[in-house]
């Protein structure tokens, strides 16, 4: 099976969730017998990666160094707001805005097709869905379009609002051209159901999984990476860790605001946040308001051996999203041993009966959930030990298979 995959990040040049998905999945597609082209909107050396065609396209005349998903994501906030670049990534008075991209990306993915015949194409999140469906209608192959995350779960909407307009727009679109979906939980099939009235049966299920020694979770040779935390866990301190994008649909505000209850009860509790984003200097303001800065560190975007590191020397790992599709980061902190409290507007909770779960905006029941996994050993190990039962049965080759059986199905219908 040919499969043209539309992605917007893959390690080891990413950013977030999305990227270390479409790599594991696509890796056990290829395992599978999949024949994979990944188109990507950038330039980057991705030699490492043998399994599949890895094309990141960008025009050379626009920047004079590689554009990286960290750039992209200014773009992302803005849409179609023109964003300027540092100097050595810009020709000098040359702006990048979203259109511009769109527009290279979209003439990438059209000599894609000219030149090669496909059996689908596979597009994932709202970046890549005007190409995907440009593929659609130059070709006529079935177009599947995979839902990380909605503009809903992005922006913390209500169920007034919607966001950002434009990205909606391009969502239910793409949606409603692709001849099947697929959603990373029932939370997001439900969601995408409700706020876009799409059909119910049109949309499949397909949880993610995680590979723990995959080259994004390298095992770290640098020991020293968290010698304070270490030293202060020698003192009887514990460490409470979450790591995602500084955003508000990463519920953090009120993280803080539960870690201040939580130290209120016991004073000896480290709070580590990996990650960055729009909301990453309020969050810095937030903790100094709330009078907890001394307890809480903040090391900005991370990947590879400070996650790995950092999740084996956590004593409790929270992911409090306000609307959260997935939460792959749960995975990875159950795979390494750590107890979880998740909220329960969260993908990841259907399949992890062993999390503590709770309603994102209780911040006092989070505070007390903190408290007493921290205090209580043999509560934290019955979590461990249970939410491990729950990890061990999602594995990336059922999610490929699972992934295979969508294509077939798709295609059954041009049969």
């Amino acid at each position: 099976m040919k499969i043209l995959m539309l992605g917007w990040e893959l390690p080891p040049h990413y950013a977030g969730g999305m990227g270390t998905v479409c790599y594991s999945l696509s890796k056990h597609l290829a395992e599978s017998g999949a024949d994979i082209d990944f188109i990507l909107p950038f330039e980057a050396d991705y030699s490492e990666v043998t399994f599949m065609r890895v094309n990141p396209k960008y025009s050379k005349r626009l920047v004079r160094k590689p554009l990286t998903y960290r750039h992209l994501q200014q773009i992302q906030a803005t849409v179609y707001g023109k964003v300027k670049f540092e100097d050595q990534y810009v020709e000098s008075g040359m702006t990048i805005n979203y259109d511009m991209i769109q527009s290279q990306y979209l003439k990438k993915v059209k000599d894609a097709v000219t030149n090669k015949e496909f059996d689908v194409v596979h597009a994932h999140d709202w970046l890549t869905l005007r190409a995907g469906m440009l593929a659609k209608q130059m070709t006529g192959i079935p177009l599947i379009i995979h839902i990380h995350a909605t503009e809903f779960d992005r922006s913390g909407a209500d169920d007034k609002t919607y966001g950002n307009p434009t990205i909606h727009d391009i969502e239910y679109e793409g949606m409603m051209m692709a001849d099947r979906i697929v959603a990373v939980s029932q939370w997001t099939k439900d969601l995408i159901v409700r706020r876009y009235d799409i059909p119910s049966d049109k949309i499949d299920v397909i949880h993610n999984s995680i590979d723990l020694y995959s080259p994004y979770l390298v095992e770290s040779t640098n020991k020293d990476i968290y010698r304070y935390i270490v030293k202060m866990k020698e003192q009887g301190y514990k460490l409470i860790f979450n790591v995602g994008r500084h955003s508000i649909q990463k519920g953090l505000i009120g993280l803080l605001e539960a870690a201040k209850l939580a130290l209120d009860i016991d004073p000896k509790l480290l709070f580590l946040f990996i990650g960055g984003g729009d909301m990453h200097e309020e969050l810095i303001s937030k903790s100094a308001e709330l009078g907890i800065s001394g307890n809480v560190i903040f090391t900005g975007f991370k990947n590879g051996s400070y996650l790995r590191q950092a999740f084996i020397n956590a004593d409790l790992f929270i992911m409090p999203s306000v609307s959260e599709p997935f939460g792959t980061t749960v995975l990875e902190a159950v795979g390494f041993g750590t107890p979880v409290i998740v909220s329960k507007q969260s993908g990841v909770a259907e399949i992890i009966n062993g999390a503590i779960k709770l309603d994102f905006w209780d911040t006092v029941q989070m505070a007390d959930a903190i408290v007493s996994v921290v205090k209580n050993p043999s509560l934290s190990e019955t979590m461990v030990q249970s939410s491990y039962i729950d990890f061990n049965k999602q594995s990336w080759d059922l999610a490929a298979h699972k992934t295979k059986i969508t294509y077939q199905n798709a295609m059954g219908a041009f049969v």
